[in-house]
């Protein structure tokens, strides 16, 4: 895989870091869009691993983000929509059809 090209798919992540989408743009693994992960990235420091990669005395740089961090981030919010969720709105969401459970 190129190292300034997108992975398609998670089967593609060989290094672990992903480079932020171009503005207006989606991670094609996550589906999250840039403005979205920055956003994340401001709110759970903590949570979500990245790395601002720059020249020496440059303002700006590459935003890289580490996978298993953002994915794990990713897992404990379903997992906790899951427990807060009551079984009438869990029928009311899509399915992989494209419509809710009627």
């Amino acid at each position: 895989m190129e190292t300034n090209t997108m992975p398609k798919t998670i089967e593609q992540i060989e290094a672990r870091w992903l480079p932020l989408p171009p503005p207006k743009g989606a991670c094609p693994v996550s589906g999250l869009k840039r403005s979205h992960l920055l956003l994340l990235l401001k709110r759970y420091p903590t949570r979500i691993k990245a790395a601002n990669i720059r020249e020496p005395g440059s303002r700006r740089g590459r935003w890289l983000i580490y996978w298993p961090s953002l994915h794990n981030f990713i897992n404990g919010e379903a997992e906790a929509t899951r427990h807060e969720l009551t079984a009438g709105e869990l029928a009311t969401l899509p399915t992989a059809g494209g419509g809710g459970v009627h």
